[in-house]
């Protein structure tokens, strides 16, 4: 579904601040807006404009964290592999842990080997290790897998976030608690 942007504009009036004040007899009073000459209408604010606002924001709010590309760079021997912005769910223990990449981030494999596999990891800070063992550090998500062919430039790339040990389980384990929490509230009984 494609986003169409609205095009804001501020409601002009000549008297922006001119009211007419009603007594209504009974204690009360009616206020009206009196602004005169309507310069510019202004894009109304309502119900459907802010939840389509509020839709974009969730669903860039959940968008994962994935490798755009991974290229070698001779200039510098290395392999520079682009992450776009998102995040990804860690859990530590008992704690979980949201990780968000606000911009495109640049992690860089220096000095690469042909045939070799490097594991790139996340760490709950937001910065990328790598390794070429495969053995996750502390803390740490295995999320991608670049490997060099005969030449270094020879690149291929492997989405490994859904190996992530345990996180599957534990994630649905906690989806379906939530909706448990989810229905409870809706039937009262919390």
């Amino acid at each position: 579904m494609s986003y169409t942007k609205t095009n804001w504009k501020d409601r002009v009036v000549e008297h922006p601040q001119r009211y007419t004040l009603v007594d209504n007899g009974d204690g009360t009073y009616t206020i009206t807006p009196a602004p005169g000459t309507v310069i510019e209408e202004g894009t109304p604010v309502n119900a459907s404009r802010m939840n389509k606002i509020e839709d974009q924001i969730e669903l860039l709010s959940v968008q994962p964290l994935y490798l755009k590309s991974a290229t070698y760079d001779s200039a510098n021997d290395q392999i520079d592999c682009v992450f776009a912005a998102g995040q990804i769910e860690l859990f530590n223990g008992d704690s979980r842990v949201l990780v968000q990449v606000n911009d495109d981030a640049t992690y860089s494999i220096n000095a690469p080997a042909i045939n070799t596999t490097y594991y790139i990891f996340l760490q709950p800070d937001g910065t990328f290790t790598h390794n070429t063992t495969g053995n996750v550090p502390a803390g740490s998500v295995f999320v991608w897998e670049v490997a060099t062919g005969a030449a270094v430039d020879e690149i291929t790339k492997t989405d490994r976030r859904y190996q992530i040990s345990g996180v599957g389980a534990k994630l649905a384990a906690h989806l379906a608690d939530y909706a448990n929490y989810q229905r409870k509230v809706r039937m009262g009984a919390m």
